[in-house]
């Protein structure tokens, strides 16, 4: 896979960091991708 094209974990990392920024809660986050607050955490 090339480098432009990031894995879906990598993209959810990136979309994760953008809702945080944009004011959405680490709770909202992780309900948003379906993951638990600790694996948001981890990110």
């Amino acid at each position: 896979m090339k480098k432009s094209y990031p894995t879906y974990t990598e993209r959810n990392r990136a979309s994760g960091i953008v809702l945080s920024y944009r004011g959405y809660s680490p709770i909202e986050i992780a309900d948003i991708f379906e993951v638990t607050r600790r694996m948001l955490y981890n990110w």
